[in-house]
C-alpha cells in the first residue's frame, strides 16, 4: 500500500513517466506523447507475453509432475484471485475521477480495490489434500525440490538453482530459456527519454508561463502557496501520513488509520482541491502547453533513435 501511495505521488512529480506532472488530466491515450504511447503498447504486449509465458510454465510443471506419477492442474495466472486497485478500472485524471476520488490518495485506503476471480478454486490443493502424509511430502519434493524444505527460524533461505527446485524450477528454466526477449537496454533508454521529455516539458517556456496562470487560478480559488503542479498532490500526501500509518515496504499488512473520521474529512478536502486543480490546469492552458512541449521533445528522441525503437516495436509483433 505504501508503494501504491508513492506511485500516486510520483505521478505528480516532474520526471515521472505517468502522464503529466500534475493531476493527470489526459482524457485519452491519443493525448499522450508519441514515445509515451509507444511505451504503453510495448508494456501491454509484455504483460500479455508474461501471461502466456506463465501458462506455458504451468503446463510444463504439469507434464513434469505426470512423469513422476503425480497429478497437477495448470494454473492460469489470469484466473487466480487478485486485487485490482481503483486506478485500474477508473479514468484517472479526468474531471469525473477528481470529483469522485480527488487524487486517489484517501481512496487507496478507504477502498483499496476489488477482488477479482474470487470464485476461483485451487484444484491442486484439493489433489494435495487427498494424499497420505507420506505422499504429500513426496509431492512437495517433486514439485518444489529443496525449496519445499523448511527454513530454520532466524536463518536466511538458501539461494537455489533451477535444478534444485523440482518440477517448478525445471519448467521455468525450459520455458524462459526458449522465450523471446526484447532489448532491455533500449527499452530502458526509451523509458528514461520519456521521463526526461516530461521533465523538459514542465520547464518549457510556454509551460512555465501557463504554470504562473495556474498558480494564480488556484490562489483565486482559495489555495495559495503552490508553485508547481506537483505541489497540491504532494502536499496532501504529506498530510495523509499524519492520519494513516503505512506498513514497511514489502509487508502485507494493511495501513492503519489513526483517525477514520479525520481521513474522511481529508478525502473531502482532497476532492475539492483536485477539482480546483483540474479546472485551473484547463483554464490556464497548462495542460495544452505541457502536452505540446512533451510531444515536441518525444519526437526529437524518436527522430534520433528510429532504428532502436523500430527494433523494439518489431519485438512485440
Amino acid at each position: 500500500m505504501l508503494q501504491a501511495l508513492c506511485l500516486m505521488v510520483c505521478a505528480s512529480v516532474t520526471g515521472c513517466t505517468v502522464g503529466s506532472p500534475g493531476a493527470n488530466t489526459s482524457e485519452s491515450l491519443d493525448d499522450e506523447g508519441p514515445l509515451t504511447a509507444m511505451l504503453v503498447e510495448i508494456n501491454s504486449a509484455r504483460a500479455r507475453e508474461a501471461s502466456e509465458t506463465g501458462m506455458r510454465i504451468q503446463e510444463s510443471i504439469a507434464a513434469c509432475m505426470k512423469t513422476q506419477g503425480f497429478e497437477y492442474v495448470p494454473v492460469d495466472p489470469d484466473a487466480v484471485p487478485r486485487w485490482q486497485n481503483v486506478e485500474a478500472v477508473q479514468a484517472v485524471g479526468t474531471r469525473d475521477y477528481a470529483e469522485k476520488y480527488g487524487y486517489g490518495l484517501a481512496e487507496s485506503v478507504l477502498n483499496p480495490g476489488v477482488l477479482l476471480n474470487d470464485d476461483w478454486i485451487d484444484e491442486n490443493a484439493g489433489i494435495f489434500n487427498t494424499l497420505s502424509d507420506e505422499a504429500r511430502l513426496s509431492y512437495l519434493a517433486t514439485l518444489e525440490g529443496k525449496a519445499a524444505d523448511p527454513v530454520p527460524v532466524g536463518e536466511p533461505a538458501d539461494v537455489l538453482g533451477w535444478a534444485e527446485r523440482g518440477c517448478r524450477g525445471a519448467a521455468e528454466n525450459d520455458v524462459l530459456n526458449a522465450a523471446s526477449s526484447t532489448d532491455d537496454a533500449s527499452l530502458q533508454a526509451a523509458q528514461d527519454a520519456a521521463a526526461l521529455a516530461a521533465e523538459r516539458a514542465a520547464t518549457d517556456p510556454a509551460t512555465s508561463d501557463a504554470t504562473l496562470q495556474w498558480a494564480q487560478c488556484l490562489e483565486d480559488a482559495g489555495y495559495s502557496g503552490y508553485e508547481s503542479v506537483a505541489d497540491p498532490r504532494s502536499d496532501l500526501a504529506n498530510q495523509m501520513f499524519a492520519i494513516v500509518q503505512f506498513p514497511n515496504e514489502g509487508s502485507n499488512e494493511p495501513p492503519k488509520v489513526r483517525d477514520r473520521e479525520a481521513l474522511r474529512k481529508f478525502a473531502d478536502r482532497e476532492i475539492e482541491l483536485a477539482v480546483a486543480d483540474y479546472e485551473c490546469q484547463q483554464s490556464s492552458g497548462y495542460e495544452r502547453a505541457f502536452r505540446a512541449a512533451r510531444v515536441k521533445y518525444e519526437k526529437e528522441y524518436i527522430a534520433a533513435h528510429e532504428d532502436e525503437l523500430q527494433e523494439l516495436m518489431s519485438s512485440i509483433e
